[in-house]
């Protein structure tokens, strides 16, 4: 984080195990209440919510899609918000309220629609993933985040 700066930039290089799903968990003060947002095909933020009281849902079907930019905003606190910014789709979550989840990522062993299981090619395979971190007020970060994702692409 440079001086003046509210953002930070994190890599994370990860070789997959064997059916090893690998996340990053960020926790924060931010009352969210299990809601987060993600950017919808790159656009327009929509509001999530984390479902933990339906059986039929599992924890993999709160995961949703983001392209460029997802994260907290406050319930209470107008204006408080935790940005991810990606450098490549990731699924995110928030289980917990001030908790935000990015799958960096996911070994699909299991049997998908299809009945086939996809299988990881190469156990020595390392991915790199930049993140953005940005800590700041809704108002002064739209306009950021989306010069941010302009720049990325």
């Amino acid at each position: 984080m440079y001086k003046g700066s509210n953002q930070i930039e994190v890599v994370d290089h990860v070789a997959p195990k064997s059916a090893t799903d690998v996340v990053t968990r960020y926790e924060t003060d931010i009352d969210s209440q299990k809601r987060f947002v993600t950017d919808d095909n790159g656009l327009e933020l929509v509001q999530r919510q984390f479902i933990d009281n339906d059986p039929k849902i599992l924890i993999s079907g709160n995961y949703y899609p983001t392209v460029y930019v997802s994260g907290l905003q406050s319930e209470k606190d107008a204006g408080k918000q935790f940005l991810v910014v990606s450098d490549r789709p990731h699924g995110v979550t928030s289980s917990r309220s001030g908790e935000f989840e990015v799958m960096l990522h996911r070994n699909a062993k299991q049997v998908h629609g299809t009945r086939e299981c996809i299988q990881v090619s190469s156990r020595s395979l390392i991915h790199s993933r930049a993140n953005t971190l940005a800590f700041q007020s809704i108002n002064r970060s739209i306009d950021q985040t989306n010069q941010q994702a302009t720049a990325r692409s």
